[in-house]
């Protein structure tokens, strides 16, 4: 009897394990010189970037690898070689769990996919994609509006086209058609930045090259494109946070997208708000928000610890802070000083460029109730010290490897500097740059 309940036991375990535990045996073969010196790298696209799996290249140019089975049969396909990335969209339906590929890397810069109609198809598009993306970056601010106005209808042409040649799956119709619109759309909001010219340069608008967003992008495969959230809220009508996520709801079925879009509608929301003109007001707004429309208390709490932004606040709690040692330092330290805080990181170049007049200054100041304070965002502190002895810094160097205090400070750029009193509470929060001269010299000079 035991031996049965054992037994039936594992049969509801094999019957109960999930889709994403099943993987795909995937082999092939490399065609071509770019096969040469190529890591290769593949994920389900219904899956983080972070799942990706490795693909182990052989000797005589074949490749294998166990990837998880995407529920769809979409998966994404990413190479490297001698610097140079791609990526190829690959569609792979196979019922007994293991699939042949060749990739050929003969024609342009991205790899032929050799196999079903399907493959070819996205490798078709793929092509286009490559080639038409370094046409428009190459000759755009050549084009006139006509011009550019053609071009951009040229990809749903290309899709049209591909379609009329390949015999395709439904699932990857469909993704073609999305592929066109969402790659349309990119290069509709890239004309200015593409060109250099403004706005009123086109004669055209988005709406005369594709359907309105909630027409094709209300399905969970639109999220394979990294920009569809950013197309659905650039569509939304302005307004409140609440009428935006009202239209929102009201317009778009599709749970998924929803809750991305309403991530970025909330998240700007939370890093635009000026928070020293009416803190109370945005969040009871943003509080009624999060109920109306069943969001996480996440954003409450991301809103709240912001306020350490506004004139006359405490440095914000629970902030860690280390020395070059790696021992924690409180801010409170400095309590009875005023501090002359500069949020830096060595990879920044603006922020390095401010470091000898940040010393200039801390050996010129005569007032001994300033204390300078650097406060690097690095993640490693290998780099951090590197650069702390490239620039000859010393004195009070501290950094905050979680990136909470910019965070909490609602800081977006640096180099950021700041101005705490003698309490410790924020005195400016947006501190003239010690490059700024004698302006800044004589501020701190004054503060007793």
């Amino acid at each position: 009897m035991m031996r049965l309940k054992v037994q039936i036991l594992w049969i509801c375990i094999g019957l109960c394990l999930p889709l994403g535990a099943q993987t795909l045996h995937l082999s092939g073969t490399l065609r071509g010189e770019k096969g040469k010196d190529i890591q290769l790298y593949m994920l389900p696209m219904e899956r983080a970037s972070s799942e990706e799996v490795e693909l182990s290249v052989c000797e005589g140019a074949r490749f294998s690898g166990e990837v998880p089975v995407a529920s769809d049969g979409f998966y994404r396909l990413y190479g490297t070689c001698s610097g140079i990335q791609w990526m190829a969209p690959l569609y792979l339906v196979e019922k007994e769990g293991t699939a042949s590929l060749t990739l050929d890397f003969a024609e342009g810069g991205s790899p032929w996919v050799d196999g079903s109609a399907d493959n070819k198809a996205l490798s078709a598009f793929n092509a286009v994609y490559y080639q038409r993306g370094r046409e428009l970056w190459t000759h755009g601010r050549e084009m006139t509006s006509e011009q550019m106005l053609a071009f951009l209808k040229g990809y749903q042409n290309a899709a049209d086209s591909i379609l009329s040649v390949y015999a395709c799956s439904e699932p990857v119709k469909s993704y073609l058609a999305l592929w066109a619109y969402t790659v349309t759309s990119d290069g509709y909001s890239s004309l200015l930045h593409i060109t250099g010219k403004k706005r009123e340069a086109f004669a055209f608008t988005e709406a005369d090259l594709l359907k309105e967003p909630s027409q094709v992008l209300d399905t969970p495969v639109a999220l394979y494109f990294s920009s569809t959230a950013s197309t659905v809220a650039r569509s939304l009508p302005a307004g409140t946070l609440r009428e935006r996520l009202m239209y929102l709801k009201q317009r778009y079925a599709c749970e998924a997208l929803r809750k991305r879009v309403a991530d970025m509608l909330v998240t700007h929301y939370i890093s635009s708000f000026h928070y020293d003109e009416n803190y109370d007001a945005g969040l009871a707004e943003l509080t009624d928000c999060v109920k109306e429309f069943a969001l996480s208390d996440r954003y409450i709490s991301d809103f709240k610890i912001r306020k350490a932004s506004i004139k006359g606040t405490l440095f914000p709690e629970g902030i860690i802070l280390t020395d070059t040692e790696g021992n924690k330092v409180d801010f409170s330290a400095y309590k009875g000083y005023y501090v002359y805080v500069d949020l830096w990181a060595s990879w920044c170049g603006p922020c390095c460029r401010e470091v000898p007049y940040l010393q200039k200054l801390e050996k010129e100041l005569k007032n001994e109730r300033v204390k300078f304070v650097s406060i690097s965002i690095d993640k490693g502190t290998k780099e951090w010290k590197a650069r702390m002895e490239a620039l000859n810094m010393h004195g009070n160097q501290l950094i905050n490897q979680d990136n909470k205090l910019p965070e909490a400070l609602n800081v977006s750029g640096i180099p950021h500097f700041l101005i705490y009193d003698k309490e410790g509470r924020l005195y400016e929060y947006k501190a003239p740059r010690p490059s700024s001269g004698e302006a800044l010299k004589q501020l701190l000079e004054n503060l007793r």
